[in-house]
This record gives C-alpha cells, sequence and structure tokens, in this order.
C-alpha cells in the first residue's frame, strides 16, 4: 500500500517524498531522520501546505532509506521504475507438494512454548525457517555480495490443487535475511527494541500557538542478535491466477480446473535492505499465516473438533520448481 500510495501521488503529478526507515508498520515520531526530529520534517511540511510558508520543504530528497547494516540514512533521487534481477534459487525436485493441514496445530504449539502470551513477534523469523517440510518449501536465494534490494520482489509461481474453486486457498511468501553459515548477527528486529536511554533534547515546536507541550524524548533503533530477518512478505490465492499488482486486477472468475498448472506472481512489500557479505537471503513459500492470525489473537476463534484439535484450512498446492523465478529490484 504504501508503494501504491507513491505511485499515486506521482501519477498526479504532486512532489512526493518517500522515507524508509527501520521500525516496520509503525510511526517515527521523536526519532532523528537523516540528521533532524522527523517531528520537524512533519512540521515543516504541514507548515508549508497549511499556512504556505516557502521553507524549503519540497527540497528533501526524494527518498530517504535508513541502513539495515548502521542506522546511517542515504539518499536516492526515484522510487519506482525499480532495476530488477532474476536471482537464482535451489531446490531438490522438480515439485514439491506443500499442505495445510494441521498446521494451526503446529502453529499454536509452537507458540505456547515459544511466545506464550502472543503479544509481540519476538520468533517470528525462527518460526518461518523452522516450518515443518509439508508446511513450507524453502529455497536459497543467490545474490551478489552487497546487493541491496531496492523496490517490490516478484516471485513468479507455477501452481496446481486440487481443490482450486474453494475460497481462502492462501499462498505465503516470505523473504528472509540469514548467515550462510547459519550463526547469529545482529539487525533491527519488528520487537519494541527502543533505546530510551538517549539524552533528553529540549525542542520548541509548540512555542508560538500558546501551548506547551512535554519536551519529547528522541528514540533510537537499536539491533539485536538473530538468526534470520525477515524483509518482506507477499500473498496471493490459488483462486487468482493472473492477478496484477493491484487489488482491482484479481477480477477472473472462470472456473478452474482442479490438477492444472496456473501462472502466478506474488508482489511482495517494498523494501530497502543490503545483503550484506556471508549473508544470504531464503525464500519461504507456504499456505496460510497463523502468524498473524495469533498475533491479532483471532486463534481464539478458530474452530475446534471433538478431540481438541483445531480445524483449519484443509488444503495442498503443488509449485513446479522448475518455473519458480525470483525478482530481484537492485539499486543502481
Amino acid at each position: 500500500q504504501a508503494d501504491m500510495m507513491v505511485r499515486a501521488f506521482q501519477n498526479a503529478k504532486q512532489n512526493v517524498k518517500v522515507v524508509w526507515h527501520q521500525d516496520g508498520h509503525n510511526y517515527i515520531y521523536n526519532t532523528i531522520v537523516n540528521g533532524e526530529l522527523w517531528d520537524e520534517i512533519q512540521n515543516r511540511w504541514l507548515a508549508h501546505y497549511l499556512l504556505d510558508i516557502d521553507n524549503g520543504a519540497e527540497n528533501m530528497p526524494a527518498v530517504l532509506a535508513q541502513s539495515n547494516v548502521d542506522g546511517s540514512w542515504k539518499e536516492y533521487k526515484s522510487w519506482g521504475d525499480f532495476n530488477y534481477k532474476y536471482a537464482s534459487v535451489s531446490y531438490d525436485a522438480n515439485r514439491k507438494v506443500i499442505t495445510s493441514k494441521r498446521l494451526a496445530n503446529y502453529a499454536i504449539r509452537y507458540m505456547q512454548y515459544n511466545n506464550p502470551d502472543y503479544s509481540n513477534v519476538e520468533n517470528m523469523e525462527d518460526y518461518f525457517l523452522n516450518l515443518p517440510d509439508k508446511h513450507a518449501a524453502v529455497y536459497p536465494v543467490e545474490l551478489a555480495e552487497n546487493t541491496t534490494v531496492y523496490g517490490v520482489p516478484e516471485i513468479n509461481l507455477k501452481l496446481s490443487s486440487e481443490i482450486m474453486n474453494d475460497k481462502g486457498l492462501m499462498v505465503t511468501a516470505v523473504l528472509i535475511d540469514t548467515m550462510d553459515d547459519g550463526s547469529s548477527f545482529d539487525a533491527y528486529l519488528l520487537k519494541e527494541r527502543i533505546n530510551r536511554k538517549l539524552p533528553v533534547r529540549e525542542i520548541d515546536i509548540l512555542d508560538g500557538i500558546g501551548y506547551k507541550g512535554e519536551t519529547p524524548v528522541i528514540l533510537e533503533y537499536v539491533q539485536d542478535r538473530t538468526k534470520g530477518k525477515v524483509i518482506s512478505f507477499g500473498w496471493t490465492d490459488l483462486t487468482n491466477p493472473g492477478g496484477g499488482y493491484d487489488s482491482r486486477d484479481y477480477t477472473d472468475t472462470k472456473e478452474l480446473i482442479a490438477g492444472e498448472f496456473y501462472d502466478y506472481t506474488l508482489y511482495m512489500l517494498p523494501t530497502v535492505y543490503t545483503v550484506a557479505p556471508g549473508h544470504s537471503l531464503k525464500l519461504v513459500l507456504t499456505t496460510w499465516d497463523p502468524y498473524r492470525v495469533f498475533l491479532d489473537r483471532s486463534f481464539e476463534t478458530l474452530n475446534i473438533d471433538e478431540n481438541g484439535e483445531y480445524i483449519d484450512y484443509d488444503y495442498s498446492y503443488i509449485i513446479d520448481n522448475s518455473a519458480l523465478r525470483v525478482m530481484i529490484p537492485v539499486a543502481e
């Protein structure tokens, strides 16, 4: 949606800027962006457009992206028209079968053991990297050292299923950064890991309008050790082969033939991420995503059978590995 919003502004010939930071789906108030407090940047834009003040607000770079390696900020000239490269992937067999049967049960047991309060994503990377073989396909993705992923990754697939015309037959893709030797590394993780011990800087941005607000505490994102870092997600549905990037492209309602292979493209979440030396990406393909369901605590609404087992979607699909294509947008 962030990428779609940028494109909408561009199509409307508006001056639009993009800021990519390391705190995931979150606000960046009280954070230093390229040497300046974000609240000040935002205030300058509001003053420019609401009060017609000529303050140079629109002169900031077209794209600012915070490095996943050291937290510094890099400027880019544009967003869109990405420079795609095909990335080599490895697989053991020409076809792979993935099932959702009893996935909810596995996920419940995993979460209860590793994350009993279901309140955060402490073990998200570990969960995806350790899905049982029947629930996931994992593909090493080869990229040149220090490649910076810049844009919307695309995954091209050929898939088949025996129940192509049911609803809710999700296909989930996850791109995860790992060390080649399986060891831990430092990464910005989506885990409420914000250092609140930095010196307080007093900012009088509320002066002049008759209000004294609390002095903001400047926040800084910090890294932590991990064996994996999720850098992007993508989703589609088996009932929508050929679906495009925009949800309006999902209009094909023709009857699908069970057992036939169809073409799919998973357009993943936009990202700017540098794959450091000694690192490589792993592509994980699975069915529906219980981790997201459980984070919303909506797992409590799942049906339970007479044996106390969670009843989840019971479907499977076959991946034609020989047709798998991973397109990575890279910074030039």
